[in-house]
């Protein structure tokens, strides 16, 4: 890292939407680096592996910010895979460290727990009679 130090950024989690999804693919991102986001907006919609114990259906979600931040840097492209709590954007909390630099092996390596988001359930036939704006809901908190 040069001219900010580590802990000014956060790492954006593949959303662990699911105890029993392995992976996910990130199919949009609705964000790039540089651009602000704010809680509610939309950060990118993925296809998790599996939402439910008994099913083995892939489900589209889509997954939001419950943080005032800018995106400093994506780290998985639109198409690539990622575990849950995976590293899949950097996250700052000023504009001014979006330039910043940070190398691959860095980014991948950051806390992702401090970063809060929540994911939804995109199309109501999917969620399984849950409520589509609550049905796959996870919030990581710093405590």
């Amino acid at each position: 890292v040069r001219g900010l130090a580590f802990a000014a950024f956060r790492g954006v989690p593949l959303a662990p939407l699911s105890p029993y999804m392995s992976e996910g693919t990130i199919t949009r991102w609705h964000v790039q680096q540089g651009d602000h986001v704010g809680v509610g907006d939309l950060l990118y919609d993925v296809t998790v592996d599996k939402l439910v114990r008994d099913e083995d259906r892939a489900v589209d979600m889509e997954v939001e910010a419950h943080e005032d931040v800018y995106i400093h840097s994506i780290v998985v492209p639109e198409g690539g895979k990622a575990a849950p709590n995976a590293v899949v954007a950097v996250s700052v909390d000023d504009e001014d460290h979006v330039s910043a630099t940070l190398s691959e092996a860095q980014a991948r390596s950051l806390d992702v727990s401090k970063f809060m988001w929540q994911g939804y359930v995109r199309h109501a036939d999917d969620a399984d009679g849950m409520c589509t704006k609550t049905s796959a809901v996870a919030v990581s908190v710093d405590d």
